[in-house]
Parts: C-alpha cells; sequence; structure tokens
C-alpha cells in the first residue's frame, strides 16, 4: 500500500504515507465522462464489509462489518449500499455519492467484488446503462437511481432512503435491506441463467470484469500463505488450543461451519478473487467449492489489469506503472510500508515453515483438502496470467518492465 501512496506526483508528506491530506500531492488522471484533466487521490480501506447476519466466516474485520443478505453483485449494490454516504466519510476523489466517476487510488484488505457497495450511484448508473445487460431488463437502471443520497424511493415500505449509519441500518433492516436483498438475488440468478444459456455454474464473473476501473492483486505462494495465517491468527498457541502446524487431518476438516484452519484459510484465499458475492452465497449453501474456484479463475483471466506476486514485488510495481498511466510505483523509492510479522521466528515457527517446503508435504495437504487443491490450482493459474501480462507489457512503447529487474529472492515476514 505504501507503494501505491508514494507512486504519486508532488509527494511530500510530513506524517507518513498515509497521510492523504498532508502534502497535495495527486494521480494525474482523466475524468471518464467529460475528458478533463483531474487530481486523482490515494485512499486506505474506503468502504465496510458486507456480510449474512449469521455469518461465521468473517463476522469482524479491520475495515468494519455489517449486516447484508444479498448474495449476488447487483443485490450488493441495491439493497447493501455502503453507510459511508456524508463527504466528510469518504475518500478524497470520490466524495460525491452521487457522483458519475471516481477519481482515486483505493488499497484496502476486502474482497473482490466490495466496490459494489461504496461506488457512486452514478458511476454504478453509467455502466449498467452502457452494458449489453442493460437492454434485456430495465428495472436494474431504474433500481440504481434510487441508492442516490435522500431519495425515500429506495425502500417504499418505509419511504427510506438508503442507510446513513449502523442505527439507521438496523432500523430499516427488516423491510428494506433484507427483503431488498432477497429481491434481486432472485432477479440476478434468473437473469444470469438465461443470460449464460442454463449454463451449470453460475459465474458473476462477466460483471466484475465489466466495471470500468483497474484492478490488481498481489498473491503468495500458497503454502507459505497458509504457515503464514497459522501463526498470524495464533492457532499454535491460542485458537481452540494449541494446534501441530503439520497435522493435515486436523487442518484440512471440511464440516462447515467447523472446519479446520487450514480449510478455512484455503477458502479465504478464494473469496479474495471470486468475489464478495461468493462468501455470502457459500454461507447460504449456494456455491460449490468447484463453482468457486470458476469464478476465482475467470477473474484472474479477466478481471485484474495486474496480478503479481509477494515475492516479486519489484517486477508487480514495474508492471503497475507500465499498465496504469496516471501511477509510477518507481518514485519516491525511500518510502516503504512496516512489515507484518508475526514475532520472533522461534523453533517452532522454522520448523512448520521448512515443513510446508517439504514438495511430498504439500501433496499430501492437497490430497487430503479439495479446498487446498482449488487454491494451489488458482495460484497455477496467476502465474500464468502473470507471465502473459508479463511479456505483453515488456511490448507497450515507454514500457518500465525489464528483463534486468532484479526481483526480491528474501521470503516475505511470516
Amino acid at each position: 500500500r505504501a507503494r501505491f501512496a508514494a507512486g504519486v506526483q508532488g509527494y511530500n508528506r510530513t506524517r507518513g504515507w498515509w497521510a492523504v491530506d498532508d502534502d497535495g500531492s495527486y494521480y494525474p488522471m482523466q475524468h471518464p465522462v467529460t475528458g478533463e484533466s483531474v487530481k486523482g487521490h490515494y485512499c486506505s480501506n474506503p468502504g465496510h464489509n458486507h456480510r449474512l447476519p449469521s455469518t461465521v466466516i468473517q463476522p469482524k474485520s479491520i475495515d468494519g462489518t455489517f449486516i447484508c443478505n444479498a448474495s449476488t453483485p447487483i443485490a450488493n449494490a441495491i439493497a447493501c449500499p455502503d453507510l459511508r454516504v456524508s463527504d466528510s466519510k469518504r475518500c478524497q476523489g470520490c466524495r460525491d455519492v452521487d457522483g458519475d466517476a471516481c477519481m482515486t487510488v483505493y488499497c484496502f484488505h476486502s474482497l473482490l467484488g466490495n466496490e459494489m457497495h461504496w461506488l457512486p450511484s452514478r458511476f454504478l448508473q453509467r455502466w449498467w446503462n452502457s452494458s449489453t445487460w442493460s437492454t434485456h431488463d430495465p428495472s436494474v437502471a431504474s433500481a440504481l437511481t434510487t441508492i442516490e443520497r435522500g431519495k425515500t424511493n429506495w425502500c417504499p415500505a418505509m419511504n427510506a432512503s438508503r442507510p446513513e449509519n449502523k442505527k439507521h441500518l438496523l432500523a430499516t433492516y427488516d423491510q428494506c435491506n433484507g427483503p431488498m436483498g432477497a429481491h434481486w438475488d432472485r432477479w440476478s440468478a434468473d437473469f444470469w441463467k438465461k443470460w449464460q444459456g442454463d449454463h451449470e455454474i453460475v459465474n458473476y464473473g462477466p460483471l466484475y470484469a465489466s466495471l470500468p476501473m483497474h484492478r490488481t492483486t498481489v498473491l503468495r505462494e500458497p503454502f507459505s500463505w497458509l504457515m503464514s495465517k497459522f501463526f498470524w491468527h495464533g492457532y499454535h498457541v491460542r485458537v481452540g488450543g494449541y494446534k501441530n502446524c503439520t497435522d493435515i487431518a486436523e487442518a484440512s476438516r471440511s464440516n462447515y461451519p467447523e472446519y479446520g484452519w487450514g480449510t478455512r484459510f484455503a477458502l479465504e484465499y478464494m473469496f479474495y478473487l471470486c468475489g464478495d458475492d461468493c462468501m455470502n452465497r457459500y454461507e447460504k449453501g449456494e456455491i460449490t467449492v468447484a463453482e468457486i474456484e470458476a469464478q476465482a479463475e475467470y477473474n484472474l483471466r479477466y478481471s485484474f489489469s495486474v496480478v503479481g506476486f509477494l515475492e516479486q514485488s519489484p517486477q508487480f510495481h514495474q508492471m503497475v506503472s507500465t499498465r496504469v498511466s496516471y501511477i509510477n510505483m518507481l518514485l519516491n523509492p525511500e518510502v516503504m510500508g512496516k512489515s507484518h510479522s508475526t514475532g520472533k521466528r522461534k523453533e517452532d515457527m522454522i520448523a512448520c515453515r521448512e515443513k510446508f517446503k517439504e514438495p511430498e508435504f504439500q501433496q499430501s495437504f492437497i490430497d487430503a483438502s479439495p479446498e487446498i487443491a482449488a487454491m494451489v490450482r488458482l495460484h497455477q493459474v496467476a502465474q500464468e496470467v502473470n507471465a502473459f501480462q508479463y511479456e505483453e507489457l515488456k511490448k507497450c512503447p515507454g514500457t518500465m518492465v525489464s528483463d534486468e529487474i532484479e526481483l526480491q529472492q528474501e521470503e516475505p515476514e511470516q
């Protein structure tokens, strides 16, 4: 996140890279509607997460979590719009909740698709009206106008506008958010099956890919991710008693919701790529691991402008700087974020780390867990996408991608 924050013009922040109001720095952007040159801004953690009232997968999150029973992208946008409506609570470049553009670079911990909750209402209207889907049913276009601030036809049952705080959300949920989410989920399921030609797997990836925005993601080698999450979340000392990181049977339990820690983190890895809708659909029993993998694979191939790897961060910086004209992640190289270490590398951490590198151990984990096997396959897809994008960007005029790049060889902090 620090490198994105540093990739601006006029960087001069005295309080730290996160102090976006500190120095007047900006990204040189072009307004998508007017064509005018405008100043874009950096933002960290732009919106809340929205989960089922009964969620066991993510009842809390660093960005804040609010209830939402919707489990499809369109339903998320209409029934569960973000509570940050006031201009003062929204990020620079995207402060107009009813705007037709969002001139902002966001970095956050949320899943792909979280943007459906916080993108400005007229941005979403402009996107939907320009899509091929809009010609088949005018109801979505009409409903998207109701999420504009203060419009009481958002919820006719209570003559209420979209919620602007938690108290408002709880007061309207039973008559507004809840029924609206169910209605638009049914609409989405019916519409998408017809659009896909009754394909066996419902895949909302094309909808995400069609949004006019750049997305990037940085992935970590799957077993390094698992081992790091095991210690970061304290499974070795406190969560449900001591657990051995090499106990594959314990880690790979798939009996939801009491599944093993390995299954839990493999699913989390896939949800980040599959989308915000996937977590809620999974908790409702509406999507299988195979369907999660299919949508995540589609998103990797078509919904991300740049796919990179933590172990090759300098390469990722060059690829983003070439793909996205208004970001130069090679500027201000002294600006770095803090490492997220789980502490000193004690003997048990070192032993686990070495064990998780063994091919035989990894294969035993893959054989025992469909979720971990799917996660590994998705990482292989990401490698394919990264290699294709890398070769593509090398051919761009003025490219910053070079085979001479010195890739990061040391392993990330655990």
